[in-house]
């Protein structure tokens, strides 16, 4: 594989891992809304007596846990951004967004024929 190649395959890994991580921040953000109000729902339980306090505690130790991770994700996502923009020197990204692609000889190109030019990665600048 020639350098212009791996610069290309890395520069899509790279990519679509931010993709890939972008969704699952925003799939986290939605799981720990869910879990603060199942909290509210069995805070008002416990006080009720219809739910024992250690009910309350261990949804408030799973919510803490996953804000832990939703941390690492974040800071994942900045390493892959920051890798990327290193890579292309480019100044900055934003948010990297969703690129139909097809399957072609073994290789993930897409229907764009632009995007085996690295202009492509740059459309984030313009946003």
């Amino acid at each position: 594989m020639s350098n212009h190649h791996e610069y290309i395959y890395n520069i899509r890994s790279l990519y679509l891992s931010g993709l890939s991580l972008q969704d699952l921040i925003s799939a986290q953000i939605n799981y720990i809304d869910v879990l603060r109000e199942l909290e509210r729902i069995v805070s008002f339980s416990v006080k009720s007596g219809r739910k024992a306090k250690i009910d309350h505690i261990k949804i408030g130790s799973t919510i803490k846990s996953e804000e832990g991770r939703l941390s690492s994700l974040k800071s994942s996502l900045k390493m892959v951004k920051s890798t990327l923009i290193a890579t292309t020197h480019i100044d900055y990204i934003d948010e990297f967004e969703h690129i139909d692609v097809e399957v072609k000889d073994g290789l993930n190109t897409p229907k764009d024929k632009s995007f085996n030019s690295l202009d492509r990665f740059q459309l984030q600048i313009l946003r």
